[in-house]
């Protein structure tokens, strides 16, 4: 035997070979349980592992022994490091949702504009396993026999081992920031499925109209429009009076509603944020709208004010306070400056 040929195997480090750049869980597990979505999913590593394999699982995410991740349909893949030189593949796997479900899907998000509106501003609500459960599917795995487990570090097929631990862990660090990663996990990525969104509402809008907000106003909604060229003289007369209209003077329960039906702007090598300007700019507006709103309705129901001529009161201040003008200059004391 050569010399330079140990007589017996070199036993394995201790402790797992150090990634450098690996991905780390850099949030404490009470944080991460504040979302919804990552709750669901850390409730089946505490069913599917035992205590030492959680430990060492929860070990790895968090000093970084993963090169690796990537969610695609049906499964999470993973690139573990381990003791040994060469890393794990391991990997998780959910079965896809049918197309035909989906299409069922689809349509019920069409029909509920508050989750498709929510989804197409990169949310998930909690309760949009009742958009699901009806057509007899979950978006989330109900138990953790629902996933099998891979990895090629020896275990036994199926069973959870601490590369698979960590694997779960980091995904549901990933739910945390990134709910929809669940809808590719489950065969529909969002793009896809706000591109059929968008789709499925333009079919219908070339048979009937589909607007984005339509209130009843009582009196003025019920009236049969006259051709434009009979009212144009009169065309910005209100035909009742403006205080009798009935509008709630609050926010609706979808914020900004035309800017998620239209969806991202078309500008996309535009480095300006288009669409989020234009959101603070309508929150903003919204905003001085209500407080405006209220301040008139309990000056009116004080019997305060005088109605100006144009529908608005004369003791309302119109503008912020740092608005207000500074062109009183001319006419003010000179020995007050």
């Amino acid at each position: 035997m050569s010399r330079f040929q140990p007589s017996h195997p070199r036993p394995e480090p201790v402790n797992p070979r150090r990634v450098r750049g690996g991905l780390k869980l850099n949030k404490p597990l009470e944080e991460i349980a504040t979302s919804w979505a990552a709750s669901r999913w850390l409730r089946l590593i505490e069913d599917a592992a035992t205590g030492d394999t959680i430990t060492t699982g929860l070990e790895y995410a968090q000093v970084g022994q993963t090169k690796s991740l990537s969610v695609r349909e049906g499964a999470i893949e993973a690139i573990v490091q381990g003791r040994r030189a060469r890393p794990y593949t391991t990997s998780m796997h959910l079965a896809p949702i049918s197309q035909e479900t989906w299409d069922l899907v689809e349509a019920a998000l069409v029909d509920g504009a508050s989750h498709a509106a929510r989804l197409a501003a990169g949310e998930l609500q909690a309760n949009i396993e009742d958009v699901f459960a009806p057509l007899g599917t979950r978006l989330f795995p109900l138990t953790h026999d629902e996933l099998r487990v891979e990895c090629d570090c020896g275990k036994e097929a199926g069973v959870w081992c601490k590369h698979a631990v960590a694997l779960a862990y980091l995904f549901s660090l990933r739910l945390m920031g990134e709910p929809l990663a669940m809808l590719t996990l489950r065969g529909c990525p969002i793009e896809e499925l706000s591109e059929r969104l968008r789709s499925r509402r333009a079919v219908v809008g070339q048979d009937e109209a589909v607007p984005v907000y339509a209130p009843h106003l009582a009196g003025l909604a019920d009236q049969q429009d006259p051709p434009l060229e009979e009212v144009l003289e009169g065309f910005w007369d209100a035909p009742m009076p403006l205080d009798d209209l009935d509008i709630p003077i609050e926010a609706g329960e979808v914020d900004h509603p035309l800017l998620r039906r239209l969806g991202q702007t078309p500008f996309s090598d535009s480095r300006f944020p288009m669409v989020g300007l234009l959101a603070t700019c309508y929150d903003l507006i919204g905003e001085k709208a209500r407080q405006l709103g209220e301040r008139y309705l309990g000056m009116d129901d004080a019997g305060e004010g005088q109605d100006d001529g144009f529908g608005r009161d004369d003791s309302l201040d119109w503008t912020d306070d740092e608005d207000e003008s500074e062109g009183d200059s001319d006419s003010a004391d000179p020995e007050s400056h």
